[in-house]
């Protein structure tokens, strides 16, 4: 500012001029009821510091250390920092230094960016010189990100891990962990992801035992949509076909021909080998109703019902159209709905086809035997044959596959025997193709996501036979089961 101008201020202010220095310049006030401000004088221009540098060795993450050479009649130095790219952002001073000064830590570079430090130099005279030092520096947090699907479910994020200082990352999100997960190798992968949106977030970690020293506002972001195979489905019981009915004494008191009833041991793993659920689902008993009102009717043998062979409950539908909805106290029996997708969820239906002959000693035994050795029953979803995956074959297995007593399954397949539970006047109710040493083995279907897509690739719902056989005399029943796509 010219003297004239500085002049000319303080005649019409009537101020008084402050000395000069590097503060900014003082309110001052003629008037009790008007506050200015004085014009601000600049100290008379000084010779520049020399040396002006930064110290590589000291400069790392946050910390960069800023050098000069002493300067003769120095009274006072300051140094300031400001991130070029944004001046409003991190600008930060030293304050004032001793005349014996020739250094600087400034330890507040949180932000990665260029920034500028201005050395200023007091002089015994009053006057002030400057020069400056430009240097990219601040917390560098890996980026950019790069992530890529490796599998279903399964991604993995890489980055620049050339980072100056550093020994690696820290990774927060989806598959970290609830304190994040270290990596020193530039990339990190995790997987069992459901479909959706998900967002990483990254920070450096630096030598020294320093840590992550950036804020978590600065973290480095990545953000990948996961997007695969999945859908809720629904399992049921549709019905059930005669091929050649029990032996009957015309003389028994629980009604003509066959009266049975179906149960089935349902469990669920949902994620991977975790039991999610298990039941054991029971339907009401078909046959002859006479004297029987809890019974529902079926089969041709009298008028009050009794299953004979060739008899089939419900009467076949012509098409998917005509499915009734299952339900809990007939069929079509409802045994499970959920969610199944490419990497998750399995359902293990073991059915079993019971005649009842009004003594359920043998079912209450064979029901609890299930249920406490359910937990015993093996799986991970690549546990071949029983669950078709997509990781550990190409294409992946999607077949209806049931399986009679398998001994892969260990502990869960043992045979239940009627030994050990002895008959109340003579009759128990039995599953249809006991053995003639009077054990049994279940028959398990896995139903995976795989097995459920192809079932209803084509229309939203397929019905498939279940023939239970005896080895001695052939099949007696068949029973339908029926997989529907509900989304």
């Amino acid at each position: 500012m010219s003297p004239a101008i500085t002049r000319a201020l303080t005649a019409l202010l009537g101020a008084v001029v402050v000395a000069p220095t590097l503060a900014t310049a003082q309110i001052v006030t003629k008037d009790p009821g008007l506050k200015t401000f004085a014009p601000l004088v600049l100290p008379p221009p000084g010779p520049p510091p020399t040396g002006v540098a930064i110290d590589a060795s000291q400069t790392w993450g946050k910390q960069a250390k800023v050098l000069w050479s002493a300067a003769p009649n120095a009274t006072s130095y300051e140094v300031r920092r400001y991130l070029i790219s944004d001046p409003n952002c991190c600008a930060a001073n030293s304050g004032p230094l001793a005349n014996t000064t020739t250094s600087w830590v400034d330890n507040g570079l949180t932000k990665y960016g260029n920034y500028m430090w201005t050395v200023y130099v007091t002089y015994g005279n009053g006057s002030v010189g400057s020069a400056g030092m430009g240097l990219t520096a601040g917390v560098r947090n890996p980026g950019p990100v790069t992530v890529i699907s490796t599998r279903a479910g399964a991604v993995k994020l890489s980055w620049d891990n050339n980072i100056n200082m550093t020994s690696g990352a820290m990774v927060y999100g989806p598959g970290m962990g609830a304190n994040g997960r270290m990596t020193t190798s530039g990339y990190i992968e995790t997987g069992g992801l459901d479909p959706g949106t998900y967002t990483w977030t990254l920070a450096s970690v630096y030598t020294n035992g320093l840590g992550v020293l950036s804020p978590p506002s600065d973290y480095t972001k990545a953000t990948y949509t996961v997007n695969y195979g999945n859908g809720r489905f629904r399992i049921a019981l549709e019905g059930f076909k005669a091929v050649s009915t029990t032996a009957e004494d015309p003389f028994r008191n629980d009604g003509r021909g066959d009266e049975i009833f179906i149960a089935t041991q349902v469990n669920y793993y949902w994620p991977y080998s975790e039991l999610a659920s298990l039941r054991m689902a029971r339907t009401p008993t078909f046959g002859d109703v006479n004297n029987f009102p809890a019974r529902v009717r079926a089969g041709s043998a009298s008028a009050s019902g009794g299953i004979l062979p060739n008899d089939q409950y419900p009467p076949p539908v012509q098409s998917v159209t005509q499915l009734q909805t299952p339900t809990v106290n007939n069929l079509p029996y409802l045994l499970w709905e959920g969610e199944l997708n490419e990497i998750k969820g399995v359902v293990f239906v073991s059915p079993s086809i019971w005649e009842s002959d009004l003594g359920d000693q043998l079912f209450g035994y064979y029901a609890m035997y299930q249920t406490t050795a359910a937990a015993n029953l093996p799986y991970r979803n690549d546990f071949r044959p029983w669950v078709p995956s997509s990781q550990n074959t190409s294409p992946p297995l999607d077949t209806w596959n049931p399986q009679r007593c398998p001994t892969q399954l260990g502990d869960r397949a043992q045979k239940v025997s009627t030994q050990f539970v002895p008959p109340i006047n003579g009759w128990l109710d039995e599953p249809i193709d006991m053995n003639q040493d009077h054990t049994y083995c279940p028959t398990f279907v896995p139903i995976n996501y795989y097995v459920a897509r192809s079932m209803t690739s084509v229309n939203p719902a397929m019905v498939v036979e279940m023939p239970f056989v005896n080895p001695q005399t052939g099949w007696k029943y068949i029973l339908y089961v029926r997989v529907e796509r509900v989304r």
